[in-house]
């Protein structure tokens, strides 16, 4: 068992022996390039919507997902995407929309979530795009900031 040291609020280390509880290597470097790839990717990447009144425009620019913009037209799945700015369970969306039953809520759920439109946890949904406001437009990326900049002048 490895030793660890936990510091004390009196400047002393507390040294004892525990299991190790952590990753393995493989996991760890994984993980690692995954984090890479996001890092890589999170300046150019971008899902956000314009809700229009009659109709719902949304912008992906997401590696992994192959679509780049969806329009919600059903009124629907417009009212359901409003409604998912806060969490549902597909049962409490249905009930909030009275001519949805909840299959074709649980359908609609299903196909946003591959689509990444929405991301769900403990039987809850909420969706993930932000609304457009173009900033998202003006993200720079640390690692490469001479790569947004103008080519000077001759």
């Amino acid at each position: 068992m490895p030793a660890v040291g936990i510091p004390s609020q009196q400047g002393h280390e507390y040294v004892f022996d525990a299991p190790y509880r952590g990753i393995g290597e493989e996991l760890a470097t994984r993980l690692q390039e995954v984090l890479a790839e996001w890092l890589d990717a999170f300046p150019r990447s971008r899902l956000t919507y314009w809700d229009l009144g009659e109709y719902i425009v949304l912008a992906s620019e997401r590696r992994g997902f192959g679509w780049t913009t969806l329009q919600l037209t059903d009124p629907l799945e417009i009212v359901a995407f409003r409604l998912l700015d806060q969490p549902h369970t597909p049962t409490a969306l249905a009930r909030k929309l009275p001519d949805a039953a909840d299959a074709s809520m649980a359908a609609m759920l299903h196909r946003w979530t591959e689509l990444g439109l929405v991301f769900t946890e403990a039987g809850q949904y909420i969706h993930v795009a932000c609304a457009a406001t173009n900033s998202e437009l003006l993200r720079i990326d640390t690692a490469r900031p001479n790569e947004y900049l103008p080519e000077p002048v001759r």
